[in-house]
């Protein structure tokens, strides 16, 4: 009867620690999925000469560049700082930003 018994509560300790590994399992690959979407779905930081500026030197620079003889007016998107100076953009604050909300404005001017 206590062999029986042994062998019973060793089953059950044997199917616990079955359950245990399999919840470890489960734990570990969880983890590993949210790591893996977080590395391959995370948008990486705007940075302005990578993301900004192509956009600006394809829309923008003709007459807000660097070339002072075909500027139409005296504000310069070519350089980040002089941008940032005079109060175009607002790194981090798009909706404080005057480019931002030129941009999004339906008045043509």
């Amino acid at each position: 009867m206590q062999q029986l018994l042994s062998s019973a509560a060793a089953a059950i300790i044997l199917k616990q620690s079955r359950l245990i590994l399999r919840q470890r399992h489960l734990v570990c690959l969880a983890v590993s999925v949210a790591l893996v979407s977080t590395t391959c779905w995370a948008q990486p930081a705007v940075e302005f000469n990578r993301d900004i500026r192509p956009i600006l030197f394809d829309n923008c620079f003709s007459c807000h560049g660097p070339d002072a003889n075909s500027r139409e007016a005296d504000l310069r998107l070519d350089d980040r700082q002089w941008a940032i100076d005079a109060g175009a953009i607002t790194p981090g604050k798009p909706d404080d930003s005057e480019l931002v909300a030129r941009l999004w404005s339906d008045d043509e001017d």
